[in-house]
């Protein structure tokens, strides 16, 4: 800010003399604007400084973890516990009895370029819009019950392995300020798409031909079956998904100032 201070008291002192020498307005106000335009580069210049430090910390954190932010490292990311999925319906397409599964496994996520990335102040807004070259995923076990096509019973015992290339995420959102001073997430915006999606599963069905089968109509439908889902699904998914990460903030109790001095 040394710089701004220098420009300023110059701009003062020729403000000073052109009027001691009879110049005219027209020069000054040159002058002046100038002196704005060299304000208004510094702070666009420090403002994007500001963004970068953030998003390297982002980044940081999201590789070796945050005890800050009380996240464990994500790349690689290693959940062992059981995951359960109860009811879950996708109308005229599928309905899950339930979802068990246990050893999720993912690497690639610190993996990613940004597009866009800018963040606010005023509200703690963020635009992202960044892509994953890849994300490998794996599910050491899973175990399934459902109906297929509203007349088809499946269900599965078995491992999942998936690998998901041009993985593109643009995303929005806001954190608000609650009573106690902890803050929570206030809006969301999300849309997903994905480029090349290799799908491998056993054991579904008992029989290794319709695990065949399921993985390769799955690799081939998944792209324009995450597209559908969002368009029929999206709001709902949505808020399923500030409902989660709510839950987490909650736990951790963290206000603005805290995730600010995290990611400065």
């Amino acid at each position: 800010m040394k710089n701004l201070s220098d420009l300023a008291n110059i701009v003062l002192l020729v403000i000073v003399f052109s009027e001691t020498l009879g110049f005219e307005y027209g020069v000054r106000g040159d002058i002046l604007k100038v002196y704005r335009s060299s304000k208004e580069g510094l702070i666009s210049s420090e403002s994007r400084i500001f963004e970068d430090t953030i998003l390297k910390n982002i980044i940081s954190a999201i590789r070796d973890g945050s005890e800050c932010l009380g996240i464990p490292p994500l790349d690689p990311f290693d959940y062992e516990d059981n995951i359960h999925i109860g009811y879950f319906e996708i109308k005229n397409t599928i309905l899950l009895d339930y979802v068990n599964l246990d050893g999720v496994h993912s690497t690639k996520l610190s993996d990613f370029l940004v597009h866009t990335f800018t963040f606010g102040l005023v509200g703690l807004e963020v635009v992202l819009n960044i892509t994953f070259p890849e994300i490998n995923l794996q599910l050491e076990h899973y175990n399934i019950s459902g109906i297929g096509i509203d007349i088809i019973p499946f269900e599965g015992d078995g491992e999942i392995q998936l690998t998901v290339r041009d993985v593109n995420v643009a995303t929005s959102f806001s954190f608000g300020v609650s009573e106690a001073g902890t803050i929570f997430l206030d809006t969301l915006s999300l849309e997903l798409a994905v480029g090349e999606v290799k799908f491998s599963i056993t054991g579904l069905m008992g029989g290794s031909r319709t695990s065949y089968l399921a993985s390769d109509i799955g690799s081939s439908a998944a792209p324009k079956a995450i597209r559908e889902l969002q368009a029929l699904y999206g709001p709902e998914i949505i808020q399923e998904l500030k409902k989660i990460l709510n839950d987490l903030l909650t736990g951790e109790g963290l206000s603005s100032s805290d995730i600010l001095s995290c990611l400065l």
